[in-house]
């Protein structure tokens, strides 16, 4: 995982995804490009997302992998307390089929949410053409379908 300040244009191209952090953080990183085949969380320094000052964080919380075949995105539980995904609970051991829009919460207090930390997943879906900037023209599309004229 690289953060998005200072990554360098091969970086972001070669990105298969993204996790954007829901709320403020001093202690994370508020974007993160998934680069590298497999992607660790947890409060131990070597994880890719860590996050050492939280107790509430397991040393090896989980893992995001994505398949090179398929390009499947997958994260799987490692932790003790569990990951909860759209607010449904994974326990460890269990994996769970990333979709782009998903909401990670790598801890979730219901009852003290400031202790909450979450992610959004963005799948980063490139082919040749990425390289050209397209997106004023999908924007452009999408406006005039909204707003006909």
């Amino acid at each position: 995982m690289e953060r998005t300040d200072g990554v360098s244009m091969e970086q972001q191209q070669q990105a298969w995804g993204k996790l954007v952090r829901v709320g403020a953080s001093s202690e994370s990183a508020l974007t993160l490009l998934l680069v590298n085949k497999e992607c660790t969380v947890g409060r131990r320094k070597g994880c890719d997302l860590s996050f050492p000052a939280n107790k509430l964080v397991s040393g090896d919380h989980c893992k995001i992998t994505q398949d090179q075949e398929s390009g499947q995105v997958w994260l799987e539980d490692t932790s003790t307390n569990g990951t909860v995904i759209n607010m449904s609970k994974l326990v460890k051991k269990q994996s769970h089929l990333l979709q782009n829009g998903d909401v990670i919460y790598f801890v979730y207090r219901k009852s003290e949410p400031e202790q909450n930390i979450a992610y959004v997943y963005h799948s980063i879906i490139s082919t040749p053409s990425d390289s050209q900037d397209t997106e004023g023209e999908l924007t452009s599309s999408f406006t005039s379908d909204l707003f006909p004229h």
